[in-house]
């Protein structure tokens, strides 16, 4: 399983929905995360005040309204809830979970990693797909202090869930630490050359500004 720092992927789907008019989109990026948590909230809410108190079960109620939805720029993100919920019903031991940039930066080391987690021994078969191929670098700006503040509960439950499953995780950083991600060039490979060295850690996905 690949997944994006939540950050970055909210501003890149808000810039995909500009591009291609989606509905709700004519909006700026501030504007709108802020209707967008602002929705979230209120769904989150709602599901407790009708009895659904546990946090991961919160989570699956408002996945049904907000995974529908083409519109959703941060929602998907919280994937520390979605693998939470999932390991309900599956054995950790079954994923293997990488940051994006990983397979983007450090496809050689990943593909070997795919290859023993599937107990295979030639790792010639997997092949990198880049779906960002031609695209023009772009630049973050500096981030909404409420998609800031929306994340720091899923950095901690993502912190947790790689003391309990280490084995799930391509790569765990021992001490992660938050990151300044305002003002970063986007490279075609989608990080900023001075960026890589400290993008080592699957918690480094859970960062802010």
């Amino acid at each position: 399983m690949v997944i994006r720092d939540p950050l970055e992927r909210a501003y890149a789907w808000y810039n995909f929905g500009v591009g291609i008019n989606l509905p709700g989109f004519n909006v700026t990026f501030e504007e709108k995360i802020e209707e967008e948590v602002g929705r979230i909230s209120e769904c989150q809410n709602y599901a407790k005040s009708h009895g659904i108190t546990d946090e991961t079960n919160v989570w699956a109620h408002c996945s049904k309204i907000f995974l529908n939805y083409d519109g959703s720029t941060v929602f998907p993100g919280m994937m520390a809830s979605a693998l939470k919920y999932w390991f309900r019903f599956f054995d950790p031991a079954q994923f293997l979970i990488l940051p994006l940039n990983e397979y983007r930066d450090n496809f050689s080391d990943v593909k070997k990693r795919i290859a023993q987690h599937l107990n295979l021994k030639d790792d010639s078969v997997f092949e990198q797909e880049h779906s960002d191929h031609g695209r023009k670098p772009y630049v973050l700006p500096k981030m909404p202090q409420k998609l800031i503040d929306h994340f720091y509960n899923e950095r901690e439950q993502m912190a947790e869930l790689v003391q309990k499953t280490p084995h799930s995780f391509f790569r765990v950083l021992e001490q992660p630490s938050f990151l300044a991600l305002q003002n970063v060039n986007i490279s075609r490979s989608g990080r900023h050359p001075k960026q890589l060295s400290h993008q080592q850690g699957i918690l480094d996905m859970y960062t802010n500004s």
